[in-house]
């Protein structure tokens, strides 16, 4: 970790999260033309082998979109309100490590035909076992003796903001993979008692 400090600042959170919201709301704006692409009339016209093949392709490009378009946005709002560019590693950061993982989830479950769940299993697993790999190298660096107001040096961002957004990736995932299971459960044909003769 970096030598570089930055403690928790009311300001500092503040200012990521105006501009994170700010931002997002203008995106979904933007993306929600895309996002007709993956309607169920449209991918019901496509052969269900390929919706299977697609899966993986399709959730890779909905993260990709899903992170490059906020991160744009804010470039071009920085640049008019700050004459520079001044990305704020709180923001790329959300940006990177909880947005994006939910459309790379949400686009993979959408492509597929059926067994939605089974689907969130392998591409909201990926996705919960690399938030949770981060967490725990966070946990591990401040178990250790490392400050939480350490600037990550991949991130740039402060390990506590990490582990706050890695928090919440592993919590919003794991509400969609229960929804997905509820979902799966009540879509299962109930048997039925009969009473014996």
């Amino acid at each position: 970790m970096d030598t570089h400090l930055q403690p928790a600042s009311w300001d500092w959170i503040k200012q990521v999260v105006v501009s994170t919201f700010l931002i997002l709301f203008i995106t979904s704006g933007i993306m929600m033309p895309l996002g007709k692409l993956l309607e169920p009339r449209r991918l019901d016209r496509l052969p269900l082998w390929s919706r299977w093949l697609l899966v993986l392709p399709t959730a890779f490009a909905s993260g990709f979109v899903a992170e490059i378009v906020p991160r744009m946005l804010f470039a071009l709002m920085e640049i008019i309100v700050n004459h520079e560019l001044l990305f704020r590693p709180g923001f790329d950061f959300v940006i990177w490590q909880l947005w994006a993982p939910l459309f790379f989830v949400a686009g993979g479950i959408q492509m597929v035909p059926r067994l939605k769940f089974s689907a969130f299993l392998v591409v909201g697993g990926l996705k919960i076992a690399v938030a949770t790999t981060n967490l725990a190298r966070d946990l591990w660096f401040v178990h250790g003796g490392g400050p939480w107001s350490a600037v990550d040096p991949t991130t740039n961002s402060p390990v506590w903001w990490d582990a706050i957004v890695y928090t919440l990736c592993i919590a919003s995932l794991t509400a969609l993979g229960l929804f997905l299971a509820m979902q799966a459960m009540e879509k299962r044909p109930r048997q039925s008692v009969t009473a014996l003769p």
